[in-house]
């Protein structure tokens, strides 16, 4: 997932400007991703008989839609600590 913290807010801007529907859709996708190869890893070391794309499709889906929903709030999150961030900027200017 796409989480900034305080010592890079300042690339929110980036994300701030786009629609909040791709921001969802591609931390989603980095969230997906690496829940999906973890998963499979940890199978892969455990079994070596299983079926990939059988094991691996249901895990992508659904932490997809995961992550696609819980970054609804980390937008809100981080457009919060921009906000922060900008004022804090704009009253040491």
């Amino acid at each position: 997932m796409i989480i900034f913290s305080k010592q890079n807010i300042h690339k929110w801007a980036f994300w701030r400007a786009k629609p909040r529907f791709l921001f969802c859709i591609s931390s989603g996708l980095v969230f997906a991703l690496g829940v999906t190869m973890l998963s499979l890893l940890i199978k892969l070391c455990g079994n070596a008989d299983i079926h990939v794309w059988k094991y691996s499709f249901p895990v992508f889906t659904g932490s997809f839609v995961s992550g696609s929903l819980f970054s609804i709030i980390l937008w809100y999150q981080n457009d919060d600590h921009y906000r922060e961030w900008k004022k804090t900027k704009d009253q040491s200017s």
